[in-house]
Order: C-alpha cells, then sequence, then structure tokens
C-alpha cells in the first residue's frame, strides 16, 4: 500500500522498477528541474516535502544525513583525518576532494576556461569570477566579495586590528595579504616585465594597468572634470586634488598633506636619505626618482630631452621627467 508520500510524489507501484518503467526526462514539476529517472525525480521532490531543521542555527536541509553532517559544525568534530598532514574533516568526501592537493591531482577542470581545481568548492568559489557575483557584502560599507573567507579578512579592516607584523620593518597590518604584499616591498624581484619597454613590476596586475600607458587607452574619467586616465588607481589620486583638505600631518614640522603617500615620502626627509644609485652612488629620497636617474647610465636611451639633454629608455620615462621638471604646458 502507498504511503501518503508516495501519493503525493507520485511513485510507481515497486520503486525499484523506476528506472526501467520511465526513460525520457522527467521534469519536477515545483522547481522544473530535470531527471533521466523516476527514482531520481522522486528522490528530489522528498526535497521539497520533508525538509529537516537544525534546531542549533535553524538551517533546513531535504535530508536527514545532511542535518547530521552539518550538527558537528556546532560539535567542532572531523572524524574523518588526513594520514598525510594531519588535517580533519567532517565528511569523507570533504577528505577525498582533499587528498587530491598532496597528489597534485586537479581532476575538476572550470567548463568556462578550462582551469583544473583540486577539489569542486575551490572551482566553484572561481566560477564567480566568470559571473562577476559577490554574494557576500560587508554590512558596514557594503563592499562585495566572491568568498566568504575574503568577507572576513576584509572586516578585520574596520576594527582597526593590526595583528600582522613585518618581521623586517615596524610596519602592521590588518590582513595577511597586505603583510604579504608588503613584503615584495623589501625584496627587489619584479618578475613581470613589459615586452615593450624592458619595465619590470612586482605584481601581474600592475603590469596590465601599465600596458594602457602604451596603446594610450584610458577607460577611467574623473567624475569631476572628465579628465581621463588608464587606471583607476590614477583617477583616485586625481580626485583628491579636487579637494582642499589635508587630513594627513607631518609628526616633526607639521606641514600637512592630501595623500598618505605624499607624507610617506615628505617623512624620509626627516631621516636617512636610503636610496643610493650604484654607479656613481648618488642618494635620493624615493625610490622612483633613484630609477628615473639610474636610466641616464643605461647606454641604450634612444629618447632624450629636449630641455636638458637626460637621455632615457622610454617615450614614457621621457615625458614623466619632462612634465615633473619643466615646463608642463610644452611638448618633449
Amino acid at each position: 500500500m502507498n504511503t501518503v508520500a508516495e501519493e503525493i510524489l507520485g511513485l510507481p507501484p515497486n520503486p525499484k522498477e523506476a528506472v526501467s518503467i520511465q526513460k525520457e526526462p522527467l521534469k519536477c514539476d515545483l522547481c522544473h528541474k530535470i531527471f533521466k529517472s523516476f527514482l531520481a525525480l522522486n528522490r528530489h521532490k522528498f526535497r521539497h516535502f520533508n525538509p529537516v531543521t537544525c534546531q542549533i542555527c535553524s538551517k533546513t536541509f531535504s535530508w536527514k544525513k545532511s542535518l547530521e553532517k552539518h550538527l558537528l559544525i556546532h560539535k567542532g568534530i572531523k572524524p574523518y583525518v588526513c594520514q598525510v598532514c594531519g588535517r580533519g574533516f567532517r565528511g569523507k568526501s570533504d577528505l577525498n576532494q582533499h587528498f587530491y592537493t598532496h597528489t597534485g591531482e586537479k581532476p575538476f577542470p572550470c567548463e568556462v576556461c578550462g582551469k583544473p581545481f583540486a577539489d569542486r568548492s575551490s572551482r566553484r568559489k572561481h566560477y564567480l569570477v566568470h559571473t562577476g557575483e559577490k554574494p557576500y557584502t560587508c554590512e558596514i560599507c557594503l563592499k562585495g566579495f566572491s568568498e566568504k573567507a575574503h568577507l572576513r579578512e576584509h572586516s578585520v579592516v574596520h576594527t582597526g586590528q593590526k595583528d600582522h607584523k613585518c618581521q623586517l620593518c615596524p610596519k602592521q597590518f590588518t590582513t595577511k595579504s597586505s603583510l604579504q604584499r608588503h613584503l615584495s616591498t623589501h625584496m627587489d624581484l619584479r618578475p613581470f616585465v613589459c615586452d615593450i619597454c624592458d619595465r619590470a613590476f612586482k605584481r601581474r596586475n600592475a603590469l596590465q594597468d601599465h600596458y594602457m600607458t602604451h596603446n594610450n587607452t584610458k577607460p577611467h574619467a574623473c567624475p569631476i572634470c572628465s579628465k581621463r586616465f588608464a587606471r583607476k588607481y590614477d583617477v583616485n589620486l586625481h580626485k583628491v586634488s579636487h579637494s582642499n583638505i589635508r587630513p594627513f600631518s607631518c609628526d616633526k614640522c607639521n606641514k600637512t598633506f592630501k595623500m598618505k603617500r605624499t607624507l610617506k615620502q615628505h617623512y624620509i626627509r626627516h631621516t636617512n636619505i636610503p636610496f643610493k644609485c650604484d654607479d656613481c652612488d648618488r642618494e635620493f629620497f624615493s625610490r622612483s626618482v633613484l630609477y628615473e636617474h639610474q636610466l641616464t647610465h643605461d647606454e641604450d636611451n634612444p629618447f632624450q630631452c629636449k630641455t636638458c639633454d637626460i637621455p632615457f629608455s622610454s617615450k614614457d620615462a621621457m615625458k614623466r621627467h619632462f612634465r615633473s621638471h619643466h615646463n608642463t604646458n610644452e611638448s618633449c
């Protein structure tokens, strides 16, 4: 005799024969999902009629087994342990997928770009890159994130905590990723090289932004004066010029600045001059000025400033020099 659930779901007399009874694809009349057999369809329909709820956090699940696995989160139990690294997992399938990280296998490719991943969850997170979806939003500043972990890391910014300390200098950071980016400033590794002018960068996105200076692409416009820039970062720096607010003050001489980075550059003047040229021992207050100076020692400098005859390896470097040291209304 059929149960009430069987009547509601429309189960055949013998569920074991469900696969052979219907060979055509079947559709759930509640959510329109397609299935190849009665058995698969009816198992799915139970999700609509028999949800189970966690008594601790009120989260609902389609299956009792899923609820039992979820309860391990509240108990802190991770019964499945990796024999290689000792990391624990709540489910056996989670452990099996984790094991691929030790073997180097990546059996889960992205359906859009083909990039392979060691587990489904990493692939699912990566897929948001293609959709542009950012489902996790900061409640304070409304900034969106594609991953929950990134939102958690970002939230620390609003607390003011700086628990990540650089071992090479007194600087402290709110997030681990910020510390990692900062560490590159202590090393002169610049693996990303422009194939047009040979200028090298520490990060790939900096190289990508730099490429725009060669093709004269300026997709970002100032909302106040409509002046266009190659990088969004440059727009944000430029917008400060429209304001008279100077919130950054030097604690040595009380001089004020619009930007924090300008204050940092100024502050070096109260300390020892840190950047020295290896060719002539001349010293400079900033790394960028030193870099521009070092171009003068390069024999292969086809671009020369018409005002002071200083040679440069690229036309862009020459233009930057001219804007900084000569009349910006003229052309070099």
